[in-house]
């Protein structure tokens, strides 16, 4: 057909593909139901968004559309009047194509409604670089980037699938779990992986604690579990790559790791040690400090593409910018949209992705110190997008350092017990580290027990905990 709307100068578009789609609805309506994400806006010319509108609206209405019924409603159109044959001619020519075509129409359509998009936004883009104010880059960065994200979330927002599908792909995840052969990461420790059947792809974790319980370095021995699946990007906001990999190295070649940082008491032939036993590691490290979730979210995205990444680790989300935007709005929003954006990467990339949280250092003047989901720093939003969160606390760390003091009127025989079962606690937690599970969207909470070496970075499972779980 000829093209006698298109303008001189036409932005990407195909307007022989916007017709096809067209033609097919007219003729087939119940074909609609499988493109029922599609938007008018991503028709490049007015009236082509007035037709679709229309048969969208009389599908809606529960009309049967046909020409006659699109045509009585634009009579008055100019686009009509200047060929009134036009809709016949969209159904003459396209109306009986295949469905696979009209899906392939569709897609086609929205790719060049991107495209367009693209043009545009690089025009403004081109306009504030153009600007005389040189300070002005970081703000164009996080317009870019922030535009960027927007438009990915565009390209996948028409990703729906009917109940029928939905069903299958959940039997399919049974069968393969009944089999053992679902698609999951061992964490390391066998009493995460049974109550969280593994670190699953497309799903936000979230590793939280307080200051000085081992975050990082429990994050750093679940992320050299799934190294040996998979490939990790490992987002470090407050230690450099040095300082990380000195962890890795004490962890996996069982160095002091006090030894690795003054280099003092090294064993003879550790360099080969350490090389051997780093070799299989497949994690990557950016030690990049205050860096934007935009950033984060492109790099992520970029490392899929190239290494087929498996896990990603944020350490912590406390140190990740937020667009401009949310940042004028408050902590809350800012928290919100860095969780957003970090399990919609989790989703889209079909990784898993752990994020390490700071808790409420108000927390820590109550006198009952293992932590709840209330003690996370605005934590709303990051209770909302988790899939699962996980709370590793010491009780060691707090016994060692309160001591009970004899009060006034306690008797010796009174403090005397009590400084018996400070000491007996004191024991049995020595080294202990609680795994606690908060929450977990897709199973049962719990507690794991853990000892934490510290010499070493390593977290173990292996130990007498039978006097802890005697106390509950």
């Amino acid at each position: 057909m000829n093209n006698p709307f298109l303008p001189e100068k036409a932005p990407p578009s195909d307007f022989a593909i916007e017709q096809g789609l067209l033609g097919i609805l007219l003729q087939r309506n119940h074909f609609y139901d499988e493109i029922s994400w599609f938007q008018s806006e991503w028709l490049s010319v007015k009236h082509h968004q007035d037709i679709y509108n229309s048969i969208l609206a009389g599908l809606l209405s529960g009309e049967t559309v046909n020409t006659t019924v699109i045509a009585s409603r634009h009579k008055d159109d100019a686009w009509y009047k200047e060929n009134p044959e036009y809709l016949n001619e969209l159904v003459k020519v396209y109306g009986f194509r295949p469905i696979d075509h009209l899906k392939g129409f569709a897609n086609s359509i929205k790719r060049l409604y991107l495209k367009r998009v693209i043009l545009e936004k690089s025009a403004e883009w081109q306009e504030l670089a153009q600007s005389p104010d040189d300070q002005n880059v970081d703000s164009l960065l996080d317009t870019i980037e922030t535009d960027v994200t927007g438009l990915r979330l565009r390209e996948n927002d028409a990703v729906q699938f009917d109940l029928p599908t939905s069903i299958n792909d959940f039997l399919h995840d049974l069968d393969l779990k009944i089999r053992g052969e679902f698609q999951s990461y061992r964490t390391g420790f066998e009493g995460l992986d049974n109550k969280l059947v593994g670190f699953v792809p497309g799903r936000l974790y979230i590793l939280a604690g307080r200051t000085g319980m081992g975050k990082t370095a429990f994050a750093l021995n679940l992320a050299n579990a799934v190294s040996k699946q998979g490939r990790v990007l490992f987002f470090s906001h407050e230690m450099s790559r040095q300082d990380l990999v000195g962890r890795m190295a004490s962890m996996s070649a069982g160095i002091d790791m006090q030894a690795l940082q003054d280099g003092k008491g090294i064993p003879a032939n550790s360099f080969n040690a350490i090389r051997e036993a780093m070799k299989d590691m497949q994690i990557d490290i950016v030690d990049v400090g205050r860096m934007s979730i935009e950033r984060i979210a492109q790099l992520c995205r970029a490392h899929k593409r190239k290494h087929k990444t498996s896990m990603v680790v944020v350490d912590h989300i406390g140190l990740v910018q937020a667009s401009k935007n949310a940042q004028r709005l408050g902590k809350v929003h800012q928290v919100e949209e860095i969780t957003n954006i970090l399990k919609a990467t989790a989703k889209e990339l079909n990784v898993v992705v752990l994020g390490l949280a700071q808790l409420n250092r108000e927390s820590t003047k109550q006198d009952q110190k293992r932590p709840m989901l209330s003690d996370l720093r605005d934590s709303g939003a990051i209770e909302q997008d988790a899939d699962v969160v996980m709370m590793i606390h010491r009780e060691d760390y707090y016994l060692k350092n309160n001591k009970p003091v004899q009060g006034v009127k306690m008797s010796d025989k009174a403090y005397a017990s009590m400084i018996s079962n400070w000491a007996y606690l004191k024991e049995i937690y020595k080294d202990v580290a609680e795994i606690i599970i908060a929450k977990n969207r897709h199973g049962n909470g719990g507690t794991v027990l853990t000892k934490f070496i510290g010499h070493h970075q390593t977290f173990t499972e292996q130990g007498d905990f039978s006097a802890i779980e005697d106390l509950s």
